[in-house]
């Protein structure tokens, strides 16, 4: 029990590594001055690439997937709300195509169980931003509810 939740804490700690360089990378390019009309698609492929690979290490590396939501939450409590709140929505979609790759196919659970993570995802961001007024307490418990919720759903769900 101790080595599992070690493990889900190193997991955290490589994933909010990810997270925070991802999130530079998307700082720098919000204030860029280049005025491509390509830049506005480099955000989302960033966010996927780095979405697939959290998925992808904490599969590998726990057993399940976990922490997908970590990204969208730092975005929703240090740079933007509603593009938060839009990542949210893409990534259950990211989910199931890694489920996809990774299971060999998708059932209708799996595309539910989804769903509904990711609308809790937006219920505990909102909850937690309004009523704790610690931001970095709110995001902790965000983030612990959102994996809980996984987690929990996770005997229902195989693959989740």
């Amino acid at each position: 029990m101790l080595t599992y939740l070690f493990s889900y804490l190193l997991l955290m700690l490589v994933i909010m590594n990810l997270a925070i360089s991802t999130l530079i990378s998307m700082q720098f390019l919000m204030y860029s001055n280049s005025g491509s009309r390509y830049e506005q698609w480099i955000k989302p492929i960033i966010y996927v690439a780095m979405l697939y690979t959290s998925m992808s290490v904490s599969y590998h590396f726990i057993g399940v997937v976990a922490y997908e939501y970590l990204l969208a939450l730092l975005i929703f409590y240090l740079v933007d709300k509603k593009q938060a709140i839009l990542l949210v929505i893409i990534t259950p979609f990211v989910r199931m195509l890694y489920m996809l790759f990774v299971d060999g196919h998708l059932t209708t659970v799996n595309v539910l169980a989804s769903l509904v993570v990711a609308g809790m995802a937006i219920f505990y961001m909102k909850v937690f931003d309004k009523y704790v007024s610690n931001q970095t307490l709110s995001m902790i418990l965000s983030e612990i509810f959102i994996v809980a919720t996984s987690l929990f759903l996770l005997p229902s769900f195989p693959m989740l």
